[in-house]
């Protein structure tokens, strides 16, 4: 379940997947992907995440 702080903005046509956290006056830009699959991922304040990006954690296992 994605955790949004208030001032962040996050377009509809992003993928936010798993336990992330994101912190006020950060952008998250269309096309943009973050997947958390093992463990959280947290983004701070203040941040731009540009089209395209991909923000994984995933398990070796």
């Amino acid at each position: 379940i994605a955790k949004i702080a208030a001032g962040a903005v996050v377009c509809v046509e992003s993928e936010i997947r798993g336990d992330v956290t994101i912190g006020a006056r950060t952008v998250v830009h269309p096309k943009a992907r973050i997947i958390a699959e093992a463990g959280p991922i947290i983004i701070g304040e203040g941040n731009l995440i540009e089209e395209q990006a991909l923000i994984i954690n995933r398990s070796v296992e």
